[in-house]
């Protein structure tokens, strides 16, 4: 069993699926982001499903991230698709970030 720790960016308006390498294939992985103009949230992954929760008032939504800007609008939002071949799989259908954002996962198998 290994973990590990990284952090990865996500680019402003990009759409559609988004690989990110890791060191080795993962089987789970949780996401932590925050910033100025965002509110803090966290992803997690276990198995075949992704949840997460888009600030410190709601409850968790069926998506991986769900990034919500100071005023509680939507700027990014996105969901799990797989691992393979040290990487992580993602589809984003909302991208109106205004630059890119850091995101911080922790990742083991």
């Amino acid at each position: 069993m290994a973990q590990d720790v990284g952090s990865f960016g996500i680019t402003a308006g990009v759409t559609g699926n988004m690989d990110v390498t890791l060191p080795f294939t993962s089987t789970y992985s949780d996401l932590y982001w925050q910033g100025p103009t965002i509110l803090p949230g966290h992803g997690h992954q276990r198995g075949t499903d992704a949840w997460c929760f888009s600030d410190d008032s709601s409850g968790p939504v069926n998506k991986y991230i769900k990034v919500k800007n100071t005023s509680g609008t939507v700027i990014l939002e996105g969901t799990w698709v797989t691992y393979t071949s040290n990487k992580i799989r993602f589809n984003f259908t909302t991208n109106t970030l205004s630059t890119s954002l850091s995101i911080l996962a922790v990742f083991g198998n």
